[in-house]
């Protein structure tokens, strides 16, 4: 079992509150608690703990904060985010897997309903989901599609379909509820359905555009 301090693979930070107090304000400060899980990272990987390697900003953090010279992990990263997330050992933990699509984008959405609270500004309306329905049973999120953009590579999914381009290449379709490693090309079979899929993909790519530059 691999020993880690600052960093138990996790780097535990704990800073003094800074909302401003009022001057009769005797509440004492809550710290602000900062954990970041790194993956393959040794004890000695970090400068604060004799590495080669300049981790100059860590090692700020370290000389500011509070470090530990015993902290264990479990060795593996998916145990100890497993350990980290719910305060068992992994081997006490239940797996249970669900079948609907999720995207990043849904992650927000999620934390903001459990903490039931609101957007305080005025913005478009959030393509991501919450998935609380999820978290007891299967269930299926209402969605239109969900769309990907990056450095030329292109991509959405409506349903079980899913369209995608790499980058100066041409769209491929796939079905998803019988080929989830997307082996076989459906483009020439059916190019109605890769035609209403493209055209979704440029519907998105051109409102979000607008709303990334809109006032």
């Amino acid at each position: 079992m691999n020993r880690i301090t600052l960093f138990l693979s996790i780097i535990v930070i704990f800073h003094g509150n800074t909302q401003a107090k009022g001057p009769n304000d005797t509440t004492p400060a809550k710290p602000n608690v900062l954990i970041i899980l790194a993956d393959d990272l040794g004890f000695t990987d970090i400068g604060a703990y004799g590495s080669e390697i300049a981790t100059p900003n860590i090692d700020a953090l370290a000389k500011t904060g509070l470090s530990f010279s015993q902290f264990y992990n479990t060795a593996r990263f998916w145990s100890t985010r497993a350990a980290l997330m719910t305060g068992y050992y992994a081997q006490q933990v239940r797996w249970e897997f669900r079948q609907a699509p999720l995207h990043v984008i849904d992650v927000v959405p999620t934390i903001l309903a459990l903490a039931g609270a609101k957007k305080s500004f005025k913005a478009p309306a959030a393509p991501g989901k919450s998935f609380v329905s999820l978290f007891n049973h299967e269930a299926t999120i209402e969605r239109d599609a969900i769309w990907w953009l990056h450095d030329g590579h292109k991509a959405i999914r409506m349903g079980d379909w899913k369209a995608m381009a790499p980058k100066n290449e041409p769209w491929q379709l796939y079905n998803l509820a019988n080929d989830r490693i997307e082996s076989v090309d459906l483009a020439k079979k059916h190019p109605e359905k890769l035609n209403d899929l493209i055209n979704k993909w440029k519907q998105y790519t051109t409102e979000f555009t607008k709303q990334s530059i809109a006032e």
